[in-house]
């Protein structure tokens, strides 16, 4: 069993061949496939053959749909994650996040949570630079969920004579919308998290060129100081501890460590050089 997200409540793992009642449980309720072409499961045979197609699918493409358990009762509540989509469109492929509960679990934040994470995994974990995900015009709560978790409404298709909303989200906006609550660089003069938290979310903006590069970053550092000149300091501070500790690893997933430090190394330096020079 691989388990590939944790939160309090859930696991978040690859499907496993014992899923079938569950699986079954959730695809032949005629109520989860009122959005879905209204052509629920008879057999558990059709189960299990779902799953293995799915399974095929994390070997074949390294992703695919994950069951989500609970983690108290250890309830199978339905399935949710990304998956390569090559038939929906049939003009492109794409990475496609989707969700599905059994009804019993509707309604109690589930499937929010889950896309939330998925998302985080995808653009994290895999490097996406685009997610996608389709909803039936009509499904009001799905509609409702991609727009929450920040994706974006692009155009409307039709799919086996049922007309869907499109969305997508790329890292990019993802980012934004991860950060939205730190406004420039008067996050120096903010003590509202602690300093080593402001350094990576400074960072991944910093680094994804969304705002600046590293000398301008030492540069507004600088005239952050005069604002609060201990906060500033604690920062360099930490700053200057991760260069002395080779050992100690960045939680960023898709930068070398290396790569960090150079960018740490010019951010000091272009403070230094203010420092010196207008101080």
């Amino acid at each position: 069993m691989r388990i590939h997200i944790e939160t309090e409540r859930l696991l978040i793992r690859d499907l496993e061949e014992y899923d079938a009642q569950g699986m079954f449980d959730l695809d032949s309720d005629p109520e989860v496939h009122e959005f879905l072409g209204k052509k629920p499961i008879k057999t558990i045979e059709e189960v299990r053959q779902a799953i293995g197609f799915i399974r095929k699918q994390y070997v074949e493409n390294g992703i695919g749909r994950w069951a989500i358990i609970d983690k108290k009762t250890e309830d199978f509540i339905g399935w949710t994650g990304l998956k390569y989509e090559q038939e929906l469109r049939k003009e492109f492929g794409y990475y496609d996040l989707g969700y599905r509960l059994r009804k019993k679990y509707w309604g109690k934040g589930i499937a929010t949570e889950t896309a939330i994470e998925s998302l985080r995994y995808g653009f994290e974990k895999l490097d996406l630079k685009e997610i996608s995900a389709a909803a039936d015009v009509d499904h009001i709560a799905s509609n409702k969920i991609l727009k929450k978790v920040g994706l974006k409404f692009i155009e409307t298709f039709e799919y086996e004579g049922i007309t869907h909303n499109w969305y997508t989200i790329t890292k990019f906006e993802w980012l934004q919308l991860r950060l939205k609550d730190i406004p420039k660089w008067t996050v120096f003069a903010r003590k509202s998290q602690s300093a080593f938290v402001r350094i990576e979310a400074i960072l991944y903006l910093a680094i994804e060129r969304y705002r600046i590069d590293a000398k301008t970053m030492g540069e507004r550092m600088y005239e952050d100081s005069k604002k609060d000149e201990s906060f500033v300091s604690q920062l360099i501070q930490e700053i200057e501890n991760e260069l002395d500790s080779p050992t100690k690893e960045f939680c960023f997933y898709e930068y070398d460590d290396n790569y960090l430090r150079e960018f740490l190394r010019e951010i000091l330096l272009s403070y230094y050089n203010c420092k010196i020079s207008k101080g």
